[in-house]
Order: structure tokens, then sequence, then C-alpha cells
């Protein structure tokens, strides 16, 4: 949030996930050739505190199978 300069909206992870995370991915993968896995990093009581991008790919080449 705070790369994006967003740290104001989304207070629920799900609606960050949902509006900008997902959007975002979708909206890449619709456009372009590439493509790419994330996931939440969380801790203690299922808390979503960070977010691991698995390396960038080209359609229909070597999936992300090891985080960059």
């Amino acid at each position: 949030k705070e790369w994006l300069n967003i740290e104001d909206k989304y207070k629920l992870y799900s609606d960050f996930r949902k509006r900008v995370l997902d959007f975002s991915k979708e909206h890449i993968e619709k456009n372009t050739n590439l493509r790419f896995k994330w996931e939440g990093i969380t801790k203690r009581w299922r808390k979503v505190v960070a977010i691991k991008f698995y390396k960038i790919h080209e359609a229909g080449k070597e999936s992300p199978t090891k985080l960059q």
C-alpha cells in the first residue's frame, strides 16, 4: 500500500486483494503475454503482513515455481 500511495484506502485485506492485486493480475494477463503468481504471507492470527510475488514469465514458457 505504501508503494502505491494508497495507505488510506482498502482497510480490509480482502478488498485490497480483490480491487488491486486480482484486478491488476487479470489486466496484465489479458493485455500482455506475461504471467505471474503472488501469495499473501501471514503471521499470527492469519493476518497478512506481506505479499510475495513469483517470478514473472511469458505465457507458454517456464511456470513460476521459485520465489524471486
